[in-house]
Parts: structure tokens; C-alpha cells; sequence
């Protein structure tokens, strides 16, 4: 998670030290969870975490840990709760509470007494009500899904597009990688329906708020339905998602784009370094960058900070958008900078 210089919270790292400690003074865990690219992380490590009267509560009646939700997705996918930054709340052997997303320290300095005093005052009723599900005895299985799968997500596909705008439903639109590769290869086979699903996806990609005209690359999703307002992180695997995405269409456009995104890893998400080649995990979003440079009479902000830190999951992704990249841009130093970077973190795991 953002590093903040105002944060008064003493932060454990995760283990079995912080459970054991908050086994013998019979409290509970607060774990506080997220990226390092979020921006409501980093404000509520200066906001809430940043207020004397939260951190006095938190050092006085809770062990409180924090991990960065992409070195460990494990913990990530077990205890977030939908949206970033997660604050669980957690019984001395881990299991869950309750918890909350963002929070300011006024909505903190209430909480954190009632949960303070709920474990304290009611341990045995929440001990076995949180066992209970691990004491159940396994219900029956359910049957088996339709063996025709593609089937089944390409209604779901159909019935979630945006005809109007393109993308799915009509809220956020992101890169949904996937389901634009079904949906590609069902067009390739004639399915006219789904072409008219995945190509004007991929002009909206390309052409709407979702990629970067300053710096290259597409941010992490856009906040409105017509692929407007931006958020303005850059993740490494919703680029290299991207990346395959425009190489798709015999489409100038998306091929500029495809070109501009590899433009932009190089330039931002990649160590050159011949030592250990790789690719970095996100660059943190900043709106006040992007607002002031789009305006004349507006001086340039710094660039947002880069989490230098090198994945396996996100690295292979990139790698094998290099690799198509590779062929389509007829530029061989991509395939070779993607096995590089391949090798570099098979050996170093």
C-alpha cells in the first residue's frame, strides 16, 4: 500500500507474530488492505490512519496489520471486501468480523469502539458463530454446468453489451479481455452477432477516455458509461490485456493504439536494465497530472510514482502481449526483451 509519512498506526507485518499477539491480549486484527496504485489507500493512510484519536484506539485495543493486496492476492481475494482499500476486522485465528471500504477518521473513531467492544463483550457468541460454517456438515453438490460454456457466456455476453456506447452493462467500462476474446473468435467463425459486439468495443477502447493521449498506455477503467472520466491508474495487466485487445482488428486505429501502449510500457512499466529485465507492476493515478496538461495556461505536474515491484502473473501477461506485439509489429526486440523478462522471473522464484 502508498507509503505515508503523516501515518500514526504502528503496522505489523502479516504472520503468525501479529495473530499470536493478539491471541494473548484477546483483541482483535485490523487488517488494512490495498495497492499500491490506489489513491483512496493512500488518502486513508493520511486521513484516518493519520488521526491521534484512531491511532490511539487502534494501538490500544486491536493489532493492526497491513499488507499490500498485490504482493499477497491470497490475502487480497480472502478478505477484501469488493473495493480498495479494505479494513477487516479479524478473530485472533484469522477469521472475519466484519470491515469496511473507505473510511474517513470520523467514521473510524465511531467504528472502532463498537467492534472493540462487541469482541470483547460477546467473544464466545462471535466464536462459535464465525466456526459454525466450518462445523456444517458439506451440503449436496450441485450439478454439473452445461457443457456448452461458450454458449452459455456468449448469451451472457449479448445480453450485458452496450449497444449504445459499446463495452458491457451501463455503469464503469473496463478492458474485459475475456470476454472480447470469445467474443472475437465466435465473429471469426462467421457469428455476425458478435462481431457487432466486439468491434465497436474496440473503437470505443481506442478511441474514448480510456487510453492515454498524453503519456500512452489506457488507464484502469473509466467511471461512466460513454468511456469518460477516467481512473487514472495504470496497471501492467489491464495494459498487456489491452495490448492483445487492439492487435486484434485490421483497424488503424487500434493499431496506433496497440503501438502507443508498447510505447508507453517501455518507456514506464519496463526495467531495461540488462541484469533483470521485467516489468513493473502499476503506475499510481493522479487526475491533477492529466487535468493541468490538457489546459494551455496550466503548468505540467511530476509523472505519478511507479510501484517498481515485479510480479510472475502480471509479467506473464505483458510478456505475452509482447509476444503477439512481436509479430503484428513485425519488431523482434519484443519477443526477445519478453522471454528475457520471462527467464529473469522463473529464475528468481
Amino acid at each position: 500500500m502508498p507509503a505515508a509519512t503523516t501515518c500514526l498506526v504502528e503496522w505489523r507485518p502479516w504472520g503468525r507474530a501479529a495473530f499470536d499477539e493478539a491471541r494473548a491480549e484477546q483483541v482483535p486484527v485490523l487488517l488494512a488492505l490495498g495497492p499500491r496504485w490506489c489513491p483512496a489507500s493512500a488518502a486513508m493512510m493520511g486521513g484516518a490512519y493519520a488521526d491521534p484519536r484512531v491511532a490511539d484506539l487502534i494501538d490500544d485495543r486491536f493489532v493492526p496489520v497491513r499488507v499490500d493486496a498485490e504482493e499477497r492476492p491470497d490475502i487480497g481475494e480472502r478478505y477484501g471486501l469488493g473495493a480498495w482499500p479494505t479494513t477487516a476486522f479479524l478473530t485472533p485465528d484469522g477469521r472475519v468480523l466484519g470491515g469496511e471500504t473507505y473510511a474517513t477518521a470520523e467514521r473510524m473513531r465511531g467504528l472502532l469502539p463498537r467492534v472493540a467492544d462487541a469482541f470483547e463483550q460477546q467473544r464466545d457468541a462471535i466464536a462459535e458463530r464465525v466456526a459454525a460454517p466450518a462445523t456444517q456438515p458439506a451440503g449436496r453438490v450441485a450439478a454439473a454446468p452445461d457443457p456448452d460454456v461458450d454458449a452459455w457466456v456468449g448469451d451472457r455476453l449479448l445480453a450485458q453489451f452496450d449497444e449504445q456506447h459499446g463495452g458491457f452493462g451501463v455503469g464503469a467500462k473496463r478492458v474485459h479481455a475475456a470476454a472480447l476474446e470469445l467474443a472475437w473468435r465466435r465473429a471469426g467463425d462467421g457469428d455476425e452477432v458478435f462481431a457487432a459486439v466486439v468491434e465497436p468495443t474496440l473503437r470505443a477502447m481506442a478511441r474514448g477516455g480510456l487510453y492515454d493521449e498524453l503519456d500512452g498506455g489506457v488507464f484502469r477503467y473509466c467511471a461512466r458509461r460513454d468511456w469518460t472520466e477516467p481512473a487514472t491508474e495504470k496497471l501492467l495487466d489491464v495494459n498487456a490485456d489491452a495490448l492483445r485487445l487492439f492487435l486484434l482488428p485490421d483497424d488503424d486505429g487500434c493499431l496506433d493504439r496497440a503501438i502507443g501502449v508498447v510505447g508507453y510500457v517501455r518507456r514506464t512499466l519496463a526495467d531495461l536494465t540488462p541484469d533483470h529485465p521485467g516489468f513493473f507492476a502499476s503506475q499510481r493515478g493522479d487526475p491533477d497530472y492529466y487535468r493541468p496538461r490538457a489546459e494551455a495556461d496550466a503548468p505540467a505536474a511530476g509523472p505519478p510514482a511507479v510501484d517498481r515491484a515485479v510480479y510472475a502473473d502480471g509479467t506473464a501477461l505483458m510478456a505475452r502481449a509482447f509476444a503477439a506485439a512481436s509479430e503484428t509489429l513485425r519488431d523482434s526486440s519484443l519477443l526477445e526483451f519478453a522471454v528475457d523478462a520471462m527467464e529473469h522471473v522463473v529464475a528468481g522464484t
